[in-house]
C-alpha cells in the first residue's frame, strides 16, 4: 500500500525525497516483511526495475533521460543490495566493477605487511567537515572486489575506521554515467585486534582517524591487500617508483605530500617519470595559496583531490573534505609538471582556491569571484605569468575594455554579480595598482576576525571589504567602489574621509 506514494512526481529535490524517504520506506518494508517472491516482483513492477542490474562503464553508458529512469536505477541498486545482503556476504562482487574501480589480476601478490601512517587531522582555519570527522589516511595498499583482507590495530583506545574505496559519490542524479552509480565506498570499524573487511567494488585501503585525536603516527598490520602505486614525497624515491611502485597491480594510484594527495586511475601514471618534480610542483601551489589565505604553509592535514569517471556537481567541484575532478584532458594536466609550468590549468588551481576563500564573509555575487583570486595568485607568483591568464580576460587591454563596455552600458550590481570574470576584473585592478600585499593583508584580517563579530547582512559584508581594502591600500576607494556599483552604507564611506582618495586612470572617463 506504500509503493504507490512513493511513486508520485518529484518535481523538487528529487535527491532528497530519494534519500530520506524513498529509501527509508523501502528498508521500512523489507525490514517487517520476508525477502519473499511476491514483494519483490511488486516492486519490480512498480519501479519497473528489470530483472537484470543495469551496468554503466564508459564503452557502455547508461543513459537517464528522466527522474522516472533515474529513480528505476537508484531502486535497481537498493534492491540488489539487499538480495544479495552485501553487507554481510565478503566474496560478492558488484556487476561491472571490473570496469570501475577496477580489477587486481588474480595473479598479483596478497601481501602481510605492517605499514606506519603519518597522522594528520584538525583544522587550519579554513572550512572543513564538523568535527569530529574521520579524515581517510592513504596506505598504498588496494583491497580486490570480493576478497577478505585483514586488518589488526594496536589498542590503542582510539575509534578508528578501515575504509575500502574512495567514490563515495552517488551519481545516479545525472543524465548519463560510466561507472556504478551508487556510493562505492565501504567501511568497517576498527574496534577490536583484528578485523576482517570486503568490498563488492574493492578499492583503496584508507585508515580514518578521528580530527580530535592526538596520535601522531599509527602502526597497523594489513594481510590480504595488494600493493597500490603510492608515491609520498620525501619518503619513496625516484628510483623505486620507476623500478618498482608505478607498476604496483592495482588500478588506482596515489601521488601524496603533507599538503596534497592526487587519487587518480594508476593507468595515467605508467608512465610518470619525475613524481619529485610533480608533487613539489603541488606543493608550491598549496604554499602559494596559504600565503593567499592568511594560514600557516605547514598544514595540518592534506587536502585530496580525487578522479571520477562521472563527477557527481557540475565539471569539478569542491567539498571540506575534497575535490572531485573528471578522467580528461584536465587529469593529464594534473600529473604533467612541464604542461603545469607552462600553461597551468585554471579548473584545477580553481578548486584548491574554493578551499581556500571566505564563504561566510565573501558578499552576494563572490563566491565565482574571490576563489579565482588564489587562482589569479598561483598564475602570478607561481608560474610567473602575470594577472591575465583566462580566455574571459586574457591581457590587461580585454579586461579594460570589458570593464568600460560594462560601465557604459546603465551599471548595477546585479549586473556586476552575473559575470565572475567581469567582477574579477575590479579586484585585479587593486592588484594592478598596489600589488598582492593589500590584498594578503585584508585576508589575515578576515582570517583573524572572531566569529562572534562575522558580519550578518550582505550590506555589512560589502562594508567590511571596503573598509578592510581601504585599510590595507591606505586609500579612499569610495568613487572606485561608486563607479563599479558595489553598495557602500554612508557610515563606510566616513570612516576612510581621512584616507588619500585613490581612482584607477583608465576609468577616468567615468568618474562622476
Amino acid at each position: 500500500t506504500m509503493l504507490p506514494g512513493l511513486l508520485k512526481p518529484k518535481r523538487l529535490l528529487e535527491e532528497y525525497v530519494d534519500y530520506f524517504i524513498t529509501k527509508p520506506t523501502m528498508e521500512l518494508i523489507f525490514k517487517y516483511h520476508t525477502h519473499s517472491e511476491d514483494v519483490i516482483n511488486k516492486i519490480k513492477s512498480s519501479f519497473k526495475i528489470p530483472d537484470m542490474l543495469p551496468t554503466a562503464t564508459s564503452v557502455s553508458p547508461l543513459e537517464l533521460k528522466d527522474a522516472e529512469s533515474k529513480s528505476t536505477l537508484k531502486m535497481s541498486y537498493w534492491l540488489y543490495k539487499i538480495q544479495n545482503d552485501l553487507d554481510n556476504i565478503p566474496t560478492a562482487k558488484y556487476p561491472g566493477y571490473q570496469s570501475f574501480p577496477g580489477s587486481v589480476p588474480t595473479s598479483a601478490k596478497r601481501i602481510n605487511k605492517t605499514i606506519t601512517i603519518p597522522v594528520q587531522v584538525g583544522t587550519q582555519g579554513l572550512p572543513d567537515v564538523r568535527s569530529v570527522y574521520y579524515r581517510p589516511h592513504s596506505t598504498g595498499l588496494y583491497v580486490p572486489a570480493g576478497e577478505t583482507v585483514k586488518i589488526t590495530v594496536p589498542d590503542l583506545n582510539e575509534f578508528m575506521e578501515a575504509q575500502i574505496g574512495i567514490h563515495d559519490d552517488d551519481v545516479t542524479h545525472l543524465d548519463k554515467i560510466t561507472r556504478i552509480g551508487t556510493n562505492l565506498v565501504k567501511k568497517f570499524k576498527l574496534n577490536k585486534g583484528t578485523t576482517e573487511i570486503f568490498s563488492p567494488f574493492g578499492g583503496l585501503l584508507m585508515i580514518n582517524i578521528g580530527d580530535t585525536s592526538a596520535l601522531k603516527k599509527l602502526t597497523i598490520q594489513v594481510d590480504g591487500a595488494v600493493e597500490a602505486p603510492y608515491f609520498r614525497l620525501g619518503e619513496t624515491t625516484e628510483e623505486e617508483w620507476i623500478a618498482s611502485v608505478r607498476n604496483n597491480p592495482a588500478p588506482w594510484a596515489e601521488l601524496a605530500t603533507d599538503k596534497i594527495v592526487l587519487t587518480v586511475p594508476a593507468y595515467r601514471i605508467k608512465n610518470l617519470n619525475n613524481p619529485v618534480k610533480l608533487m613539489e610542483f603541488w606543493d608550491e601551489v598549496m604554499d602559494a595559496d596559504a600565503d593567499l589565505a592568511g594560514i600557516s604553509r605547514k598544514r595540518v592535514h592534506n587536502e585530496r583531490i580525487i578522479v571520477d569517471n562521472d563527477v557527481a556537481y557540475g565539471y569539478m567541484f569542491t567539498m571540506y573534505n575534497k575535490i572531485v575532478v573528471p578522467d580528461d584532458e584536465s587529469c593529464e594536466w594534473m600529473l604533467d609538471v612541464d604542461f603545469l609550468r607552462t600553461k597551468g590549468s585554471w579548473g584545477t588551481l580553481h578548486e584548491l582556491g574554493h578551499r581556500h576563500q571566505f564563504f561566510d564573509l565573501d558578499f552576494q555575487g563572490t563566491s565565482e569571484v574571490t576563489v579565482n583570486l588564489f587562482t589569479t595568485y598561483v598564475y602570478d607568483q607561481v608560474l610567473k605569468k602575470g594577472l591575465y591568464n583566462h580566455d574571459n580576460i586574457p591581457n590587461k587591454e580585454a579586461a579594460t575594455a570589458k570593464i568600460k563596455k560594462y560601465l557604459s552600458d546603465t551599471p548595477t550590481y546585479e549586473k556586476w554579480q552575473e559575470d565572475p570574470f567581469l567582477a574579477l576584473s575590479m579586484y585585479i585592478q587593486i592588484v594592478d595598482n598596489f600589488g598582492w600585499k593589500p590584498i594578503i593583508e585584508a585576508n589575515k584580517i578576515y582570517r583573524n576576525l572572531p566569529k562572534k563579530s562575522y558580519p550578518k547582512s550582505n550590506q555589512e559584508k560589502c562594508d567590511l571589504w571596503f573598509d578592510t581594502i581601504c585599510k590595507t591600500t591606505k586609500s579612499n576607494l569610495t568613487d572606485f567602489f561608486k563607479v563599479w556599483k558595489i553598495p557602500v552604507s554612508k557610515q563606510a564611506v566616513r570612516n576612510v574621509m581621512q584616507l588619500k582618495q585613490w581612482y584607477p586612470e583608465e576609468l577616468i572617463e567615468f568618474k562622476k
